[in-house]
């Protein structure tokens, strides 16, 4: 394959998600569309938009619930129901498969989950004879240890198959340098790429007018009042999963008081953690705090960045390892982030200070808020945000055509 070149070729990507909140593999979609290559993409439609697709998208939707609805069942429930819908999902899956697979020349499978994506993935990429690549964005038998525990068998066995499966794929993407050697550790998977999750584009700050419609934008979209001046924007993009601390940025805004200047808070996203999170917000709302929340269109997702003040990361990584999106579409933004400190996974790829800094607790959040509610401290904050070179000046087709590009062309090439 001459110099990479993609076009005729035709790629599946597996996602055992809501591909409308599956940004990552989305934007592998679309590059592979701008190299000149046609996709069939697998993957749940829930009730939430999808983003654009190219036309040479050919979509194959899995019938049934996608996995967030399964998150926040009590743990006795959980196992025999994960168990039912793993087969139910499993016979499903084979069926899409079969037919996405058709006439394809590589597949890239996201994981986790690992299973049961993975191993039918490979069975039926043996079939076409073609290779597999994963985009590693966590591990699955880590994330199953958040509901489990990490000494419970099932996770030790997930742990086994994750890496057995693993080491059968053609080719390998890490999110995060921590993650490829988490791989090599493990499984003695090598040679793993490290593709960082980047933003689409860089833009700058909204200022001004622009700024104040774009907030009235939001609050009409998230059914906020629109009558409310506040004298800081909060973001704070989640999942509602298990791994998003977002309780913590109640305790936070809780230890600031009323005494302070008015304050919104805009947290995105949509997933089962999201009513308790409403319940609990609804006894600290008032005259200074007004918060809303929902889904918001790829294209308010980045107007909420860009007018906002402060973005701020709950995500707490189960295997310390992963870095998350949200972050760097916050530095694209040219947005001072303050990120909880999970381990070594999030040091890597965060920007220095004062562009970012962390916290591990809720006091040690709320201290960085009072800090910033300064307008000296923000100013600072801010214009070194905005001043970010380097890597985190980086898009994500940039870190594409570098990282996986190579990749992708080289494992098509050995069929």
């Amino acid at each position: 394959m001459a110099a990479g070149r993609m076009e005729g070729k035709r790629v599946v990507v597996v996602v055992l998600g809501d591909l409308a909140q599956s940004p990552r593999m989305v934007a592998h979609v679309r590059s592979l569309c701008q190299a000149g290559a046609s996709v069939s993409l697998v993957g749940y439609i829930a009730d939430a938009a999808l983003p654009d697709l190219p036309a040479t998208v050919d979509l194959n939707a899995i019938g049934g619930p996608g996995t967030s609805r399964w998150r926040d069942l009590p743990r006795l429930a959980y196992l025999p129901l994960a168990g039912l819908r793993a087969g139910i999902m499993t016979l499903r899956l084979r069926r899409v498969l079969r037919r996405a697979f058709h006439n394809a020349d590589m597949a890239l499978i996201q994981v986790p989950p690992a299973v049961p994506a993975l191993p039918l993935a490979l069975a039926e990429a043996r079939r076409a004879g073609i290779g597999v690549v994963i985009d590693w964005h966590n591990l699955s038998h880590a994330m199953l240890a958040l509901r489990l525990g990490r000494d419970h068998r099932l996770v030790g066995l997930l742990r086994r198959l994750e890496g057995h499966f693993g080491r059968q794929a053609a080719g390998h993407l890490a999110v995060t340098p921590v993650l490829a050697s988490r791989l090599e550790e493990l499984w003695q998977i090598e040679g793993a790429a490290m593709l960082p999750d980047r933003p689409a584009r860089v833009e700058a700050p909204l200022e001004g007018s622009e700024r104040t419609a774009a907030l009235a934008r939001l609050l009409a979209v998230l059914g906020g009042d629109p009558a409310f001046r506040p004298h800081r924007v909060l973001v704070s993009p989640t999942s509602w999963s298990l791994d998003e601390e977002m309780d913590m940025l109640l305790d936070a805004l809780g230890r600031l008081g009323a005494d302070g200047k008015p304050i919104l808070l805009i947290a995105t996203g949509r997933g089962p953690g999201r009513e308790a999170f409403l319940r609990r917000a609804a006894v600290l709302q008032g005259a200074h705090l007004h918060i809303v929340t929902g889904w918001l269109s790829e294209e308010d997702f980045r107007l909420s960045l860009r007018a906002a003040d402060l973005g701020i990361s709950l995500h707490r990584s189960a295997s310390q390892a992963d870095f998350p999106m949200k972050i760097s579409d916050m530095v694209g933004a040219g947005l001072p982030v303050l990120a909880l400190d999970y381990g070594p996974g999030l040091r890597a790829g965060l920007p220095p200070a004062p562009a970012a800094e962390t916290f591990t607790d809720a006091e040690g959040l709320a201290a960085h808020l009072r800090v910033l509610g300064t307008d000296a401290a923000l100013a600072e904050a801010r214009s070194a945000a905005r001043l970010l070179g380097g890597p985190w000046n980086e898009t994500w087709d940039q870190a594409w055509t570098r990282q996986a590009r190579p990749v992708f062309t080289s494992v098509m090439e050995k069929g």
